[in-house]
């Protein structure tokens, strides 16, 4: 695909899919890729993902998912791209690249992963803080 001459207008659907949410109101999908993205197998997988872990066990309206998340995101992407000037520097290959990676950032989490990057930043915050005392014999 010569990525110069890609114009997102020559596939735009005729119809837009458009998604309720409960964060953004409704997102508007208008590319054929990000649709069938959206309709795949991977990306379908995260509906059953809760993007706050355990926390619906405290906070009955945290129901929020992963796919929710990464339509959200897509919708910010989509969003500064087209009413910011950052559009103004990228082609409509580059804007179409930055979509799918909006929404697709998510696609490898598993469940409950968040609580994991947040204890290993703790540890990291707490060897950095502490230095050599807690493992002198990782400093050797």
């Amino acid at each position: 695909m010569n990525q110069a001459a890609y114009r997102l207008e020559q596939t735009k659907l005729t119809d837009s899919k458009v998604f309720r949410d409960a964060v953004h109101n409704y997102i508007h999908v208008d590319q054929p890729l990000i649709l069938d993205l959206i309709n795949s197998h991977e990306m379908q997988r995260l509906r059953r993902i809760k993007q706050l872990g355990g926390t619906h066990q405290v906070y009955q309206s945290a129901e929020h998912s992963r796919f929710c998340h990464s339509l959200g995101v897509y919708f910010i992407a989509r969003k500064m791209i087209f009413n910011s000037a950052i559009g103004a520097y990228l082609n409509d290959y580059d804007k179409l690249t930055v979509m799918c990676a909006a929404l697709l950032h998510d696609i490898g989490h598993g469940p409950l992963l968040i609580g994991w990057i947040i204890y290993l930043e703790i540890l990291i915050l707490v060897v950095l803080l502490m230095g050599n005392s807690i493992y002198p014999e990782f400093y050797e």
